[in-house]
Protein backbone atom coordinates (compact mmCIF):
# COMPACT_ATOMS: atom_id res chain seq x y z
CA UNK A 1 0.00 0.00 0.00
CA UNK A 2 2.84 2.35 0.81
CA UNK A 3 4.38 1.87 -2.65
CA UNK A 4 1.02 2.56 -4.27
CA UNK A 5 0.58 5.84 -2.37
CA UNK A 6 4.00 7.00 -3.57
CA UNK A 7 3.25 6.24 -7.24
CA UNK A 8 -0.15 7.91 -7.42
CA UNK A 9 1.02 11.54 -6.96
CA UNK A 10 3.78 11.06 -9.56
CA UNK A 11 1.24 9.88 -12.12
CA UNK A 12 -0.96 12.88 -11.39
CA UNK A 13 1.93 15.34 -11.88
CA UNK A 14 2.87 13.73 -15.22
CA UNK A 15 -0.71 14.14 -16.41
CA UNK A 16 -0.74 17.80 -15.41
CA UNK A 17 2.54 18.49 -17.21
CA UNK A 18 1.23 16.74 -20.33
CA UNK A 19 -1.90 18.86 -20.32
CA UNK A 20 0.12 22.01 -19.69
CA UNK A 21 2.33 21.21 -22.69
CA UNK A 22 -0.75 20.90 -24.92
CA UNK A 23 -2.18 24.11 -23.52
CA UNK A 24 1.06 26.04 -24.05
CA UNK A 25 1.42 24.70 -27.59
CA UNK A 26 -2.16 25.63 -28.43
CA UNK A 27 -2.05 29.13 -26.91
CA UNK A 28 1.39 30.02 -28.27
CA UNK A 29 0.14 29.56 -31.84
CA UNK A 30 -0.83 33.20 -31.36
CA UNK A 31 2.87 34.04 -31.07
CA UNK A 32 3.61 31.98 -34.17
CA UNK A 33 1.00 33.93 -36.14
CA UNK A 34 2.47 37.20 -34.90
CA UNK A 35 5.88 36.19 -36.27
CA UNK A 36 4.54 34.65 -39.47
CA UNK A 37 2.31 37.55 -40.50
CA UNK A 38 4.93 40.19 -39.78
CA UNK A 39 7.61 38.23 -41.66
CA UNK A 40 5.80 36.81 -44.68
CA UNK A 41 4.87 40.18 -46.15
CA UNK A 42 8.52 40.82 -47.04
CA UNK A 43 8.48 37.89 -49.45
CA UNK A 44 5.01 38.64 -50.78
CA UNK A 45 5.92 42.23 -51.61
CA UNK A 46 8.40 41.04 -54.23
CA UNK A 47 5.62 39.58 -56.39
CA UNK A 48 2.61 41.87 -55.96
CA UNK A 49 3.41 43.43 -59.34
CA UNK A 50 2.51 40.11 -60.98
CA UNK A 51 -1.17 40.70 -60.12
CA UNK A 52 -1.13 44.46 -59.62
CA UNK A 53 1.26 45.86 -62.26
CA UNK A 54 0.36 49.48 -61.48
CA UNK A 55 1.12 49.25 -57.75
CA UNK A 56 3.10 52.25 -56.48
CA UNK A 57 5.71 52.44 -53.75
CA UNK A 58 3.23 54.29 -51.53
CA UNK A 59 0.66 51.52 -51.96
CA UNK A 60 3.30 48.94 -51.07
CA UNK A 61 4.04 50.91 -47.92
CA UNK A 62 0.34 50.86 -47.06
CA UNK A 63 0.18 47.08 -47.54
CA UNK A 64 2.96 46.68 -45.00
CA UNK A 65 2.04 49.42 -42.54
CA UNK A 66 -1.71 48.76 -42.28
CA UNK A 67 -0.97 45.59 -40.30
CA UNK A 68 1.00 47.71 -37.84
CA UNK A 69 -1.86 50.21 -37.62
CA UNK A 70 -4.31 47.40 -36.91
CA UNK A 71 -1.97 45.97 -34.31
CA UNK A 72 -1.69 49.32 -32.54
CA UNK A 73 -5.45 49.81 -32.40
CA UNK A 74 -6.15 46.25 -31.24
CA UNK A 75 -3.46 46.35 -28.55
CA UNK A 76 -5.30 49.30 -26.97
CA UNK A 77 -8.69 47.59 -27.15
CA UNK A 78 -7.63 44.06 -26.19
CA UNK A 79 -6.89 44.89 -22.55
CA UNK A 80 -10.40 46.03 -21.63
CA UNK A 81 -11.87 43.31 -23.88
CA UNK A 82 -10.02 40.46 -22.15
CA UNK A 83 -11.06 41.79 -18.75
CA UNK A 84 -14.67 41.90 -19.87
CA UNK A 85 -15.09 38.60 -21.73
CA UNK A 86 -12.05 36.59 -20.56
CA UNK A 87 -8.66 35.65 -22.00
CA UNK A 88 -9.85 32.54 -23.80
CA UNK A 89 -12.64 34.26 -25.70
CA UNK A 90 -10.32 37.13 -26.62
CA UNK A 91 -7.81 34.66 -28.11
CA UNK A 92 -10.67 33.12 -30.11
CA UNK A 93 -11.56 36.58 -31.44
CA UNK A 94 -7.91 37.07 -32.44
CA UNK A 95 -8.06 33.75 -34.33
CA UNK A 96 -11.19 34.84 -36.18
CA UNK A 97 -9.38 38.03 -37.21
CA UNK A 98 -6.26 36.10 -38.29
CA UNK A 99 -8.31 33.61 -40.33
CA UNK A 100 -10.52 36.25 -41.95
CA UNK A 101 -7.50 38.42 -42.78
CA UNK A 102 -5.64 35.50 -44.34
CA UNK A 103 -8.67 34.61 -46.48
CA UNK A 104 -9.06 38.22 -47.64
CA UNK A 105 -5.39 38.50 -48.59
CA UNK A 106 -5.24 35.17 -50.41
CA UNK A 107 -8.30 35.94 -52.51
CA UNK A 108 -7.83 39.72 -52.87
CA UNK A 109 -9.16 40.85 -56.27
CA UNK A 110 -7.83 44.37 -55.68
CA UNK A 111 -5.23 46.24 -53.69
CA UNK A 112 -7.95 47.71 -51.47
CA UNK A 113 -9.08 44.24 -50.37
CA UNK A 114 -5.46 43.23 -49.83
CA UNK A 115 -4.97 46.27 -47.62
CA UNK A 116 -8.15 45.50 -45.68
CA UNK A 117 -6.89 41.95 -45.17
CA UNK A 118 -3.58 43.27 -43.84
CA UNK A 119 -5.41 45.59 -41.45
CA UNK A 120 -7.62 42.74 -40.18
CA UNK A 121 -4.56 40.55 -39.65
CA UNK A 122 -3.00 43.47 -37.77
CA UNK A 123 -6.01 43.50 -35.45
CA UNK A 124 -5.33 39.83 -34.77
CA UNK A 125 -1.65 40.50 -34.13
CA UNK A 126 -2.35 43.28 -31.64
CA UNK A 127 -4.98 41.24 -29.82
CA UNK A 128 -2.88 38.07 -29.62
CA UNK A 129 0.32 39.87 -28.63
CA UNK A 130 -1.43 41.31 -25.60
CA UNK A 131 -3.65 38.47 -24.42
CA UNK A 132 -1.60 35.32 -25.11
CA UNK A 133 1.25 36.13 -22.64
CA UNK A 134 -1.32 37.03 -19.98
CA UNK A 135 -3.23 33.79 -20.59
CA UNK A 136 -0.07 31.68 -20.48
CA UNK A 137 1.13 33.29 -17.26
CA UNK A 138 -2.23 32.71 -15.58
CA UNK A 139 -2.61 29.05 -16.53
CA UNK A 140 0.98 28.02 -15.74
CA UNK A 141 2.31 26.89 -12.35
CA UNK A 142 4.25 29.60 -10.52
CA UNK A 143 7.56 27.74 -10.74
CA UNK A 144 7.22 27.35 -14.54
CA UNK A 145 5.69 30.72 -15.41
CA UNK A 146 8.82 32.29 -16.91
CA UNK A 147 9.53 29.32 -19.17
CA UNK A 148 5.91 29.07 -20.28
CA UNK A 149 5.64 32.75 -21.23
CA UNK A 150 9.03 32.53 -22.98
CA UNK A 151 7.49 29.87 -25.24
CA UNK A 152 5.32 32.58 -26.77
CA UNK A 153 8.40 34.68 -27.60
CA UNK A 154 10.11 31.63 -29.07
CA UNK A 155 7.08 30.96 -31.27
CA UNK A 156 7.25 34.51 -32.65
CA UNK A 157 10.79 33.81 -33.82
CA UNK A 158 9.80 30.41 -35.21
CA UNK A 159 6.95 32.07 -37.12
CA UNK A 160 9.35 34.54 -38.69
CA UNK A 161 11.74 31.76 -39.64
CA UNK A 162 8.98 29.59 -41.17
CA UNK A 163 7.68 32.56 -43.15
CA UNK A 164 11.15 33.11 -44.64
CA UNK A 165 11.46 29.45 -45.62
CA UNK A 166 8.00 29.36 -47.19
CA UNK A 167 8.66 32.55 -49.14
CA UNK A 168 11.70 30.85 -50.64
CA UNK A 169 9.85 27.57 -51.32
CA UNK A 170 6.69 29.12 -52.78
CA UNK A 171 8.49 31.53 -55.10
CA UNK A 172 6.08 33.98 -56.71
CA UNK A 173 2.90 32.55 -55.14
CA UNK A 174 2.30 35.47 -52.78
CA UNK A 175 -1.37 34.60 -52.29
CA UNK A 176 -0.48 31.24 -50.82
CA UNK A 177 2.24 32.81 -48.67
CA UNK A 178 -0.30 35.15 -47.07
CA UNK A 179 -3.19 32.67 -47.03
CA UNK A 180 -1.33 29.86 -45.26
CA UNK A 181 -1.57 31.82 -42.00
CA UNK A 182 -5.23 30.83 -41.93
CA UNK A 183 -4.35 27.19 -41.18
CA UNK A 184 -2.69 27.62 -37.76
CA UNK A 185 -5.19 30.33 -36.79
CA UNK A 186 -8.11 28.01 -37.59
CA UNK A 187 -6.46 25.18 -35.63
CA UNK A 188 -6.06 27.45 -32.63
CA UNK A 189 -9.61 28.72 -33.05
CA UNK A 190 -10.96 25.17 -32.74
CA UNK A 191 -8.46 24.05 -30.10
CA UNK A 192 -9.12 26.97 -27.73
CA UNK A 193 -12.68 25.74 -27.22
CA UNK A 194 -11.17 22.76 -25.39
CA UNK A 195 -8.78 24.83 -23.28
CA UNK A 196 -9.67 26.20 -19.82
CA UNK A 197 -10.32 29.82 -19.03
CA UNK A 198 -7.53 31.41 -17.02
Amino acid sequence: MQGHSQLAPEKKITHKKGFLAKLVLMASIGGFLFGYDTGVVAGAMLYLKDDFPDITDVQKEFVVSLALAGSFIASLAAGPLQDKIGRKRTIIIADILFTAGAALMASAPSLVILMIGRFVVGLGIGTASLVVPVYLSEVSPTEMRGAVVAADVMMITIGQFISSVLCWVLGSNWRLMLGLAGIPSFLQLVGMFFMPES
